[in-house]
């Protein structure tokens, strides 16, 4: 006997989460982990079906997924692509405290725009030096065009 039944809601985020495994981010995952560069075609597509907002709730336009589901939907993209189950799960753990403590002007600006795939969140807790300490962080972020 399982310990927990699968509910229809959830059957349909973790079908969808299957696909985008099998269809998008298992024919990428060798390539990715060879470049050791981000998944960001692996990323379009996790943003197209509405997963960005996966744990935001729906009326901040997210899916309002509970935790377990959440962790079933990032083990079956994992499973097909470990650095991309990675990257979205820091995504995912560094959205929740974004939308649970920010006050109306940053639910607007910044998690709404999280939940329609327009932004993408993170968290850095392995800088080198730094002692994997969060509240010394020295790394910047910086977009460079491939030529």
């Amino acid at each position: 006997m399982p310990l927990f039944e699968i509910t229809d809601a959830q059957k349909k985020l973790l079908n969808i989460a299957d696909s985008l495994a099998e269809d998008v981010l298992k024919p990428s995952a060798s390539k990715i982990d060879e470049l050791a560069c981000f998944p960001e075609e692996n990323f379009k597509a996790i943003s197209s079906q509405g997963f960005y907002g996966l744990r935001i709730p729906r009326k901040l336009g997210g899916l309002e997924a509970d935790v377990l589901t959440s962790v079933l939907v990032i083990e079956r993209l994992s499973r097909a692509c470990g650095s991309t189950g990675m990257c979205f799960k820091m995504h995912c753990e560094s959205t929740e405290p974004i939308w649970r403590l920010a006050n109306n002007e940053i639910l607007q600006q910044m998690v709404k725009g999280i939940a329609a795939g327009e932004k993408l969140t993170t968290t850095a807790i392995s800088e080198f030096g730094t002692g994997s300490h969060v509240w010394s962080l020295q790394s910047k972020i910086e977009r460079k065009d491939a030529n």
